[in-house]
């Protein structure tokens, strides 16, 4: 076992003086090296702390207060005060590494959650060593530091999903080309045997087996689209010929708990676009619906014309495709947010790619999007797509 002596918080800073330079006094050096030492915990996001193995006393560093939301102004918390704020789920773990330390003298880095008083939940990573007396046989001092590991482990549990992600987009996309070939074979042979028989009944079968593999298609299309494996193939379409053949997997998608109402505009502008990219970004929109209803609520899509202000400078009127829900909805702060990459609106529930994919999809349709929300109110997401011009050479 490494026992160490008991050692000073603070070590000095060796330099050379000048000759005639005055000696600072003992106070001044002692203030500097604080200043220099609580620097150097707020830069490294590292705070320390001491317990007395006696008494359970505890002494906090300054920036200890900061990672538990506290003001360095305020009382220092006892160590039962600061138990408490640990996440319910992990004070065992951290009792368990407590008493490994004290039996064995050593215990690797662990980290553990909080509750800090000022409302966030941070992940942090522990160390703890023990501090003996001159003879090195009796402890003195339990000592510590933690340091705030939130934010480095939120970016990789983002890029872990971000590469499962990727993965399932692999796998959707081969198990879509092998459909794709099996499905060509059962439609060459279901026409084939339709157009010889010459049983009605049979006929009737062959052309429901037909119609299904139809539909089989268009649900191929859409995984193609979803795994990126499609080339994009913009057109002049109209938004509500996308919205038809989908509607059914919106609901579906939505569930048995969400009432959804279409309301479409009369004779809806035309725009250049993708298909499949409108309908992954419709569909992205619809899961972040049914994740802010978790109890069921209503839900409209809405395709409208919106005209620009000044009366038609082509590029300013847009065709908006739309969807409302009555769910949860969100504060300023996290609507403000929304569409960033790997920002989640549903916590650690979510990835956070489901509206950065949706803006990046209209953004590729030179179109912008916009989002109106309210806490306990629900959530509109609109987006805006420039009407196509009579011109194909025009058009976005």
């Amino acid at each position: 076992m490494n026992k160490q002596a008991s050692t000073p918080l603070l070590f000095p800073f060796v330099r050379t003086r000048t000759e005639g330079e005055v000696t600072p006094s003992k106070d001044d050096v002692l203030r500097a090296r604080l200043a220099a030492f609580e620097r150097a915990e707020r830069l490294a996001d590292l705070g320390s702390y001491q317990v007395e193995m006696g008494s359970r006393a505890l002494r906090w560093s300054p920036h200890m207060f900061r990672l538990y939301g506290l003001s360095p102004e305020e009382r220092q918390p006892t160590l039962d005060e600061v138990v408490a704020m640990t996440h319910p789920e992990d004070q065992d773990s951290v009792a368990l590494a407590t008493r490994e330390l004290l039996s064995v003298g050593r215990v690797e880095p662990f980290t553990f959650r909080i509750r800090a008083r000022d409302g966030v939940v941070r992940t942090l990573l522990a160390r703890m060593e023990l501090v003996y007396d001159d003879s090195g046989t009796k402890p003195l001092l339990l000592w510590g530091t933690v340091s705030d590991e939130t934010a480095r482990l939120r970016i990789e549990r983002m890029t872990n999903r971000g590469e499962r992600l990727i993965d399932v987009g692999r796998l959707v996309g081969g198990v879509a080309h092998d459909w794709n070939n099996l499905l060509s074979v059962i439609v060459a042979s279901a026409s084939l045997a339709q157009r010889a028989s010459t049983e009605p009944d049979v006929k009737v079968e062959l052309t429901r087996l037909l119609s299904a593999c139809e539909s089989s298609a268009t649900l191929l299309r859409q995984m193609l689209s979803f795994s990126r494996r499609q080339e994009l193939a913009p057109r002049l379409i109209g938004l509500d010929e996308v919205l038809a053949p989908i509607e059914w997997m919106v609901k579906r998608l939505l569930g048995p708990r969400v009432d959804l109402s279409i309301e479409l505009t009369n004779e809806p502008w035309q725009i250049i676009g993708d298909p499949g990219g409108i309908e992954r970004a419709l569909v992205n929109l619809a899961l972040n619906a049914r994740d802010a209803m978790p109890n069921g609520g209503k839900a409209k899509i809405t395709v409208e014309n919106r005209a620009s202000a000044d009366g038609g400078e082509l590029g300013r009127d847009y065709a908006v495709l739309s969807l409302t829900d009555d769910g949860t909805g969100m504060s300023k702060e996290t609507a403000a947010r929304a569409f960033e990459p790997f920002f989640s609106t549903h916590g650690d529930g979510g990835t956070g790619l489901g509206l950065s994919t949706v803006k990046a999809i209209v953004r590729d349709h030179s179109g912008t999007t916009e989002l109106e929300s309210e806490e306990g109110k629900g959530t509109t997401v609109r987006l805006l797509f420039p009407r196509a011009s009579s011109d194909p050479a025009r058009s976005p």
